[in-house]
């Protein structure tokens, strides 16, 4: 039996004050994470099928880091068409409720088995994370990945509330 959970995508991402996403209310997840919980269309061949499930958390300031291989960098400058296709994010991130991809998350039949909750630069990133990972481990069996912020996690303390929130 098949559970039909309505989908509220946000293809301009708003928050109700702002006019803009931000986490933990929303995040990104990767075209592939969203073709595997029918959040998009899409198909992929050779009958593969996606167990990771990758989040980005996102805010209406994007992230403030410059990393010059990454797609998301805030002051990147112009570069060429063939040094862009070599960016870290290539491919389309749609922003979702997190709400809708947990309800998708628990009617997919155990097909994901781990989530990975990434962290941009920004000040509200690891309480941020950390309540969307709480959220998983909290409502999923999934196992939990954290891609943490060196800038933004700088204890062992923090490191230790982040296994907490679930990460393994």
């Amino acid at each position: 039996m098949t559970i039909s959970v309505p989908i509220h995508r946000r293809r301009q991402p708003v928050c109700e004050h702002t006019g803009a996403a931000n986490s933990p209310a929303q995040v990104q997840t990767s075209l592939a994470g969203a073709v595997t919980l029918d959040m998009e269309k899409g198909r992929f061949s050779n009958n593969v099928h996606l167990r990771g499930l990758n989040l980005l958390l996102l805010y209406e300031s994007g992230c403030r880091a410059r990393c010059t291989y990454c797609g998301l960098a805030k002051d990147r400058p112009e570069v060429s068409e063939k040094a862009r296709n070599h960016t870290f994010i290539r491919v389309k991130w749609p922003t979702y409720e997190t709400e809708d991809i947990l309800a998708r998350v628990k009617d997919d039949c155990g097909r994901m088995q781990r989530v990975c909750v990434a962290m941009v630069q920004d000040h509200r990133a690891f309480a941020d994370s950390n309540a969307v990972m709480r959220r998983f481990r909290d409502e999923t069996s999934m196992g939990i990945s954290a891609l943490i912020t060196a800038t933004v996690v700088r204890s062992r303390e923090m490191v230790e509330e982040i296994l907490e929130a679930g990460a393994d």
